[in-house]
């Protein structure tokens, strides 16, 4: 039974991984971001996404950059390290674990791996409805419903 305050969950389908990660562009959020284990912490900011690949293009803080001294530089520097990224919107926090592609001065470039997660605090219980006869009807059309709690339902709904 999912917890009343807080839903993690595994972000699975690509399109809202990529949602997911443009929110990160499109709100400017801090990013914090954790190497080996979090031994090597900073903060930046996501710049782009490059959608079809999950490549991220994250912006090193300038306070962040200036207390990164050689030996965690050289963690950072090094492909394919492991790299976990975490920033919040709008109430959710999200989780990204990804590989070090490469750096320029401030500017880091990351491919993340899938799934990605999202934490969300919640006020209510929350209930996933598996049965496919959970439906509302919304002018002709028919959609399951996905889950409901007591701050609402959510729908799924095909974009075709």
């Amino acid at each position: 039974m999912p917890s009343k305050d807080k839903d993690l969950e595994p972000v699975t389908d690509l399109k809202m991984a990529q949602r997911y990660l443009r929110y990160g562009v499109e709100f400017r959020e801090l990013i914090s971001c954790f190497i080996e284990n979090g031994d090597v912490k900073f903060h930046g900011y996501i710049v782009s996404v490059d959608t079809e690949n999950l490549s991220i293009d994250v912006e090193i803080s300038e306070e962040s950059f200036a207390d990164l001294d050689a030996g965690k530089l050289s963690a950072v520097d090094q492909p394919q390290n492991p790299i976990r990224l975490s920033y919040s919107v709008n109430e959710a926090t999200f989780f990204v674990h990804a590989k070090i592609q490469g750096r320029t001065a401030r500017r880091l470039v990351v491919k993340a791996d899938m799934p990605m997660f999202k934490l969300q605090r919640r006020e209510a219980l929350r209930i996933r409805l598996t049965d496919p006869k959970c439906t509302i009807q919304l002018g002709q059309q028919s959609h399951p419903l996905y889950d409901i709690s007591a701050g609402g339902l959510s729908i799924l709904v095909s974009l075709q």
